[in-house]
């Protein structure tokens, strides 16, 4: 995707070492990046095919409610 002319470039498959990476700086930095703040909705872990045939259709429309779909345990 280009958008005023910066590329965007998606990954789909990470390095075994990102994870852990990505959940300590989420951990680190709560509170100068509250979470909460940038998730739309949120799903319990059983309904895993429900959240992201919710994020898929949200998505296929323009100007959806569905911005970040996260899964609680």
């Amino acid at each position: 995707m280009i958008a005023q002319q910066v590329k965007w470039t998606g990954l789909m498959h990470y390095n075994p070492w990102i994870m852990p990476v990505a959940l300590e700086f989420l951990v680190r930095t709560r509170d100068k990046y509250p979470l909460s703040k940038v998730v739309s909705h949120s799903f319990p872990l059983a309904d895993v095919n429900k959240a992201f045939a919710f994020a898929e259709w949200q998505g296929k429309n323009a100007g959806t409610a569905a911005t970040r779909v996260i899964l609680k345990p």
